[in-house]
């Protein structure tokens, strides 16, 4: 069972974070433009589409003058989908539906008014007492400094959360909308209400105006792109589409939305495909060169639904969100908290993107658990014959699977199994192009992700609980939503244990292949008997050090009196670097008394030298933590010296580190000479004898210390390796004292200089 104190409190961290929030506010209209309103069917029909064919959180209705009682209704059918529903309003109406609305659940209320923001005012008094949340959208050209003082203080009395500063409004009436045209005094007065409404703690936010004419606070509340509270341009195509028809046409329109997005099929060519490229080869590649053609013109249905979103896909940067959730008081997390500080700017978080931000922080958990699963055992399955598509030719190759089409839309193979929760799914796509891959599983849920080069690795985990995570090469990724299908849930419903699974994916261009499918299983893994903890964690990152690992970790296994059931080693990884995997395994074929435990990573994290390592201190068992350089040979008297004087010290330290020449280094690595029998010669014949470098400061090329110590400090997490063990050492230095120094050295193998910002070749 997950902590929801711990999942926010790991919020803070940047790295925690995948991608930001995105757009995810939908928009649907209680009444037309002239003021006809839609029948509560219309509206929950319309609320559905918005749900789930365009995979909106939260949804707000736009009801201008008085409150239509469909909107009860609407709120209760939202409850269905978990979808919190807002009122937009101009003001006009009045104000007494507003304690029903929130009895029965009404999210916040979103203040529109057309012209005198004053006529809002018995509206956020009312919003007040039923304590909503209030958002604001103003014109600025209906303000003025010399009033500003007051209303910013009826906002910030009333509890107004965000206050968006727009140009255009296009659901305002025609007669009464004022439209503030792009003007020196209109970027002007948003320079002034960006700095009042900063210093009142309020977040802002403008659309529409001259960045260049805006200053510092005003740049930084500009919007050049949809995010998260602007509403999804699907959504808003659509309703503004609808907004001028009449309500029988609105009607017609929804119905005819939900049929093809979610009923009409797609139309299969795999018998037209065998045909043509098996009997007339050359007609195939024709009709293949113009179906190309035809997508590079009208592009496919997945494409033409992305060219909605054009430049949108900008996202909260990691340190942004990061910020979001820094708490000012123990009642941080409540129900529309601003988050603000003195130098940054105020943000507001409603219930749904604070949900959004911690089920984030779930991914990257769930993600770390399935990378770890996954290079610790070997699959359960690996399905490499048998298995195609059912509407694609398909050609069995050598190590691999093809699919081969003409016509855009999902292709599905053939059930590969069921599968019992928990488990992971994963496959190589690529020698071909596609736009998205995945898997789809029982309960019409298909996740893909976007295939953005040529060759991408897809993975899916599926927990106990039912959460999952989609991987692409190792990194959690959001499923993507295909014109037509329901969104996927966050969660697989419980009433399926059992799924089972095939391959899907998205407008083949022609062909792409998969390698075969591996499967982990829970019920396939062996179990193992309980062992007791290590008294000592061996912590080494290698990245095209995989020659040289391989004798540092027979350094290890040939320690002498000393019992390697108190010793474990994690070996932090990225898998497809270097051949660090085959040294593993070849290790725990050949010494399985040696416990290692590889921790595999994603691309992302090559030079990541701090996070990596804090990130498998995190996972250590033993009561001390070693980080050991990929290339640092310890004596065979290492542990047993540690076990004689551990018990006085909390940080230890070689006395230095003997440099072995380029000969003898080749000599070791060749197998020529094994430096567990032969050390003292070795040490004797060493280059040099470094005993003091970096101003005495203990530098991690083997730095022990008690893993206790790790809660009071963490290793520095730059993108390079240059400087961040000095500073680990002295940070080690304060929070211990100063080390102990062993009387003997450990050794250095020769790699043809330093390679502070990660090695180029392999060593």
């Amino acid at each position: 069972m997950r902590d929801p104190e711990n999942e926010i409190e790991k919020l803070s961290d940047p790295a925690a974070f995948i991608d930001g929030l995105t757009v995810s506010r939908g928009l649907i209209t209680a009444h037309n433009r002239r003021g006809q309103y839609l029948r509560d069917t219309e509206m929950h029909r319309w609320l559905s589409c918005a749900v789930q064919v365009m995979d909106c959180a939260k949804i707000d209705v736009i009801a201008f003058g008085n409150v239509p009682r469909s909107l009860l209704t609407t709120i209760r059918y939202a409850r269905e989908f978990s979808v919190p529903v807002s009122l937009r309003t101009d003001g006009s109406g009045e104000v007494e539906a507003l304690a029903q609305l929130a009895g029965e659940g009404l999210e916040d209320v979103l203040l529109v008014p057309e012209n005198d923001p004053r006529s809002i005012t018995p509206w956020l008094e009312a919003c007040r007492k039923h304590k909503l949340p209030i958002r604001l959208l103003i014109n600025p050209i209906s303000l003025n400094a010399e009033t500003l003082p007051s209303l910013l203080q009826d906002w910030k009395t009333a509890g107004v959360c965000s206050v968006t500063l727009y140009n255009d409004d296009p659901f305002l009436s025609q007669k009464s909308s004022t439209v503030c045209t792009v003007t020196r005094s209109g970027d002007l007065l948003c320079n002034l209400i960006a700095d009042a409404l900063w210093n009142a703690g309020i977040e802002c936010r403008i659309r529409g105006f001259n960045r260049e004419e805006l200053n510092e606070r005003a740049c930084l509340s500009f919007i050049s792109h949809p995010d998260r509270e602007i509403y999804s341009p699907a959504a808003t195509q659509m309703a503004q589409g609808l907004f001028d028809r009449s309500p029988a046409l609105i009607r017609t329109a929804l119905l005819i939305k939900l049929k093809v997005s979610t009923i009409a099929p797609d139309i299969t060519d795999k018998w037209l495909t065998r045909l043509l490229f098996v009997y007339l080869i050359p007609v195939f590649h024709v009709l293949a060169f113009f179906a190309r053609l035809t997508r590079s013109r009208r592009a496919t249905r997945h494409t033409r639904s992305e060219l909605l979103q054009a430049g949108t896909p900008l996202q909260e940067s990691r340190e942004d969100l990061a910020r979001l959730l820094k708490e000012k008081d123990p009642q941080a997390l409540q129900h529309g908290h601003i988050l603000s500080d003195s130098k940054e700017r105020p943000r507001y978080l409603d219930r749904v993107d604070r949900e959004r931000l911690q089920q984030l922080a779930m991914k990257e958990d769930l993600a770390r658990e399935a990378r770890d699963w996954m290079s610790r055992v070997e699959p359960a399955q690996e399905i490499s014959e048998n298995w195609g598509a059912r509407d694609a030719f398909v050609i069995p190759q050598y190590g691999a699977t093809a699919w081969m089409t003409n016509l855009s839309g999902q292709r599905m193979s053939h059930i590969l199994g069921f599968l019992e929760r928990p488990f992971i799914i994963s496959t190589t796509a690529g020698s071909g192009i596609a736009e998205a891959v995945g898997f789809h599983l029982a309960g019409n849920t298909t996740l893909l992700c976007p295939m953005i080069e040529s060759r991408h690795t897809v993975s899916l985990y599926v927990n106990e609980e039912g959460y999952y995570v989609l991987m692409r090469d190792g990194m959690p990724i959001e499923p993507l939503l295909y014109p037509g299908d329901y969104a996927a849930p966050g969660r697989l419903s419980s009433a399926h244990p059992v799924s089972f699974v095939t391959v899907a994916a998205l407008d083949i261009e022609k062909r792409i292949a998969f390698s075969p499918i591996r499967i982990w299983e829970m019920a396939c893994v062996e179990t193992e008997q309980p062992q007791s903890d290590p008294k000592y964690s061996v912590i080494i990152f290698c990245t095209r050090f995989a020659r040289r690992l391989s004798a540092v970790l027979q350094c290890l296994r040939h320690q002498q009196n000393f019992d390697l059931s108190r010793l474990e080693v994690l070996v932090a990884f990225i898998p497809g670097l270097d051949s660090t995997e085959d040294v593993l395994e070849s290790l725990k074929q050949a010494h399985p008394e040696l416990t290692i435990h590889p921790q595999s990573f994603p691309k992302q994290h090559t030079r990541s030298k701090g996070y990596v390592l804090n990130q498998c201190m995190e996972r250590a068992r033993g009561d001390w933590i070693i980080l050991l350089d990929a290339d640092t040979m310890v004596p065979p008297n290492m542990f047993s010296s540690l076990d004689s004087v551990e018990k006085d010290h909390s940080f230890i330290f070689p006395a230095g580190r003997a440099m072995v020449g380029p000969q003898d280094t080749a000599a070791i690595l060749l197998g020529d000479i094994r430096p567990w029998n032969d050390w003292n010669m070795l040490l004797q014949r060493a280059d040099t004898l470094r005993l003091n470098e970096s101003l005495g400061v203990p530098i991690g090329y083997c730095q022990c210390f008690r893993k206790e110590i790790f809660e009071k400090i963490r290793y520095p997490e730059y993108e390079h390796f240059q400087g961040a063990d000095f500073e680990f050492g002295q940070a080690l230095r304060k929070a211990c004292g100063h080390e102990y120094r062993l009387d003997f050295p450990v050794m250095h193998l020769d790699h043809k200089g330093s390679q502070w910002f990660g090695a180029e070749r392999h060593f």
